[in-house]
């Protein structure tokens, strides 16, 4: 491990699912439905591929899908069916949606003096109120979800976009992101990015090329000063 510390950034753009929140047995569920439907699905396959990349893209590449009306219909029940099964997990005392280590401690810190940060996520609007709603993480006043852009990541877009809401530069902030395609974006939109071990095997994430690796956001902490905020990572040596 090796820490940095006061590394200076203007913002911070951070995804949502697999970041800030852990979805995974939900939206594994929710690919098994799915393939009931869609018997040609190779789950091994989708789960490997599809995190980070906007539900309408996956329902594009992994469902065949190629009419409009049937990729905004079916990407919407993917979204409700993850939602519903979160809901039945955690009634039945398993985990559903729940915030991940590290993130109200760090989401605290970045309120604390500013509101400079904000969520940068290939979900839809309405899963991604739903989901912070769920595992209890206050939304910001505005975000970036799968609406928001004409190009999901791996492009920039979302990213070039987040920076946007919050007025900065993206060559001035730090994205936190679980999935090569978020790594990717927020290397192309020119911010440092800090990737945590939440959802791949950290040979992918090195992969990347992020520009810091961390466990998860416990190792992440940030204090406003002057007009910036000041980050210690303590990273894994990559």
């Amino acid at each position: 491990m090796c820490e940095y510390q006061d590394l200076p950034v203007k913002g911070v753009l951070s995804d949502m699912d697999g970041t800030l929140i852990e979805s995974t047995p939900a939206v594994e569920a929710t690919w098994a439905q799915f393939a009931q439907d869609y018997p040609f699905i190779s789950l091994e396959d989708v789960l490997k591929h599809s995190h980070g990349v906007r539900t309408h893209e996956n329902m594009i590449r992994f469902c065949k899908l190629e009419n409009p009306d049937t990729i905004a219909s079916e990407a919407k029940r993917f979204e409700e069916t993850i939602l519903a099964c979160a809901k039945k997990r955690q009634e039945q005392g398993l985990n559903g949606l729940v915030i991940l280590p590290g993130v109200n401690e760090l989401l605290d810190q970045l309120n604390d003096n500013h509101n400079n940060w904000t969520i940068v996520t290939s979900a839809t609007k309405v899963y991604a109120s739903a989901a912070l709603s769920i595992s209890q993480i206050k939304q910001p006043e505005s975000f970036i979800t799968s609406e928001n852009v004409v190009r999901g990541k791996p492009d920039p877009s979302p990213f070039l976009e987040g920076a946007k809401v919050i007025k900065q530069s993206a060559t001035d902030c730090l994205v936190l992101e679980d999935a090569p395609s978020g790594i990717t974006a927020g290397k192309a939109a020119g911010a440092v990015v800090i990737a945590v071990l939440t959802s791949y095997p950290i040979d992918t994430i090195k992969a990347s090329g992020p520009d810091f690796i961390v466990k998860d956001l416990s190792s992440v902490s940030a204090k406003w000063t002057n007009d910036h905020y000041e980050i210690t990572v303590d990273a894994i040596d990559i």
